[in-house]
């Protein structure tokens, strides 16, 4: 976490430069992570705002 306890735990990407952040996941958000961690398929992180082609 970037700015801990000054950035929110999760941010949504509404579109249009828009964001929707928050400090706790939804009740109604399933949110699973296997035990390994992520695959090594997967593409890594990006700063918030940034996104892969």
């Amino acid at each position: 976490m970037g700015n801990f306890p000054d950035e929110e735990a999760y941010s949504l990407y509404l579109g249009h430069g828009r964001w929707m952040d928050f400090s706790r996941v939804p009740d109604n958000w399933t949110i699973t992570t296997p035990h390994q961690g992520w695959p090594v398929t997967a593409r890594p992180r990006l700063p918030k705002g940034e996104f892969h082609e």
